[in-house]
């Protein structure tokens, strides 16, 4: 099992990136590996959502849309995890060779070759920003990948072998205080990497949990790293200030097994992961310590439903990777609803992988779809 990771845009003033124009925006979600390889039509569609879903479910206006990535790269398992920096929108290369950028200003699409780097299939798992510059996790690659955005260089730095070797290495990658962290999917280290003086280090989370696939996005909060259990049973906690490794049990009653949650972002002091084979949302409650799960059976079933999560004015939106339906939780009232993808846009499994906000819209990146996803939430069509 191959899993991606995703970015996720910090939201206006309501979580830690707010705080400081240094942080880095805490990162999400993953995406199944797999060469699914297909083909959407529908350039620039459009099409409103007026309230089809089930009452109980919750339904939401909102105009669903793509923006073609054709002109960079086509076929599957393309870009896994986005992020947003002074308008644009990046995201990390899986399959394909150029990382993508998105200018929401102008519409122009346009990618950076990476070959220099890394080449392969499933070369970096998440994306994040930090002064001006993209770093996104190795997963097969055996280095960090940094793109500049002032100069247009792309770089990167090796992981020593002390570190970790091998492939499935890291999915998700958040920052705070001038260090990146991602976060261990088959490796046995957290990865940090000192954006000052560009050391490369890492922190073993063995006594938590072993084995592949464990974790599958980070967020930060409050100086503390939080990943999201994919394989493994236990929510990973990192204090940067102490150090200090921790897990948190998830109760039976919230999920059990594998492949539970891919991606995690935080509001309001509750860090939130989204379901990727679990059938319930969960939720952490950083300053109660509680763990807690709401059902979204209602909005879609089965295996690798959503692949990643970002938090925007008081809901949770997560990306639609084999599920129909854009997943959408209101912190306010608890309630779970979905929007659903226009075929014009996309179908089939593993479409999108990472998702973020930027204005008053959620992106999500093209993974087998040759589209990014937009959002442009609680709108109503001119009659």
């Amino acid at each position: 099992m191959l899993i991606t990771s995703a970015a996720v845009e910090g939201i206006k003033g309501k979580g830690p990136e707010s705080s400081s124009a240094s942080l880095l925006r805490p990162m999400c979600s993953q995406g199944l590996g797999s060469r699914i390889w297909t083909r959407t039509a529908g350039l620039g569609f459009r099409f409103w959502c007026f309230s089809l879903i089930a009452a109980h479910v919750g339904a939401l206006d909102g105009e669903v849309s793509g923006v073609s990535t054709t002109a960079v790269a086509t076929g599957g398992s393309k870009w896994s995890g986005i992020a947003v920096f002074e308008g644009k929108l990046y995201a990390a290369p899986s399959w394909a060779d150029q990382l993508l950028i998105y200018d929401a200003g102008t519409g122009q699409v346009s990618g950076v070759s990476t070959t220099a780097v890394a080449t392969g299939d499933l070369k970096w798992s998440g994306i994040a920003v930090f002064e001006g510059k993209l770093y996104a996790a190795p997963y097969y690659a055996h280095k960090l990948l940094i793109y500049d955005t002032g100069t247009g260089q792309v770089s990167g730095v090796s992981i020593p072998t002390a570190v970790a070797t091998g492939g499935a290495k890291w999915s998700g990658i958040a920052g705070f205080e001038g260090k990146l962290y991602a976060a261990q999917h088959g490796a046995d280290k957290l990865l940090i990497y000192d954006a000052g003086t560009g050391q490369v280090s890492g922190v073993s989370t063995t006594a938590v949990a072993t084995g592949n696939y464990k974790w599958g996005g980070i967020a930060v909060f409050e100086g503390k790293l939080y990943a999201a259990p994919f394989g493994a049973d236990k929510l990973l906690i990192y204090d940067t200030g102490t150090g200090q490794v921790s897990g948190v049990s998830i109760p039976t009653a919230v999920a059990t097994g594998y492949d539970k949650w891919s991606g995690i972002a935080v509001f309001e002091g509750k860090l939130y992961a989204a379901p990727f084979g679990a059938d319930k949302l969960l939720i952490y409650d950083a300053g109660t310590g509680q763990v807690s799960g709401v059902s979204a059976t209602a909005v879609a079933t089965g295996y690798g439903k959503w692949s990643g999560i970002c938090a925007f004015e008081g809901k949770l939106y997560a990306a639609p990777h084999s599920a129909d339906k854009l997943l959408i939780y209101d912190t306010g009232t608890g309630q779970v609803s979905g929007v659903s993808i226009p075929t014009a846009v996309a179908t089939g499994i593993y479409k999108w992988s990472g998702i973020a906000v930027l204005g008053d819209k959620v992106y999500a990146a093209a993974y087998n779809a040759e589209m990014i996803l937009v959002y442009a939430r609680d709108l109503a069509p001119k009659l």
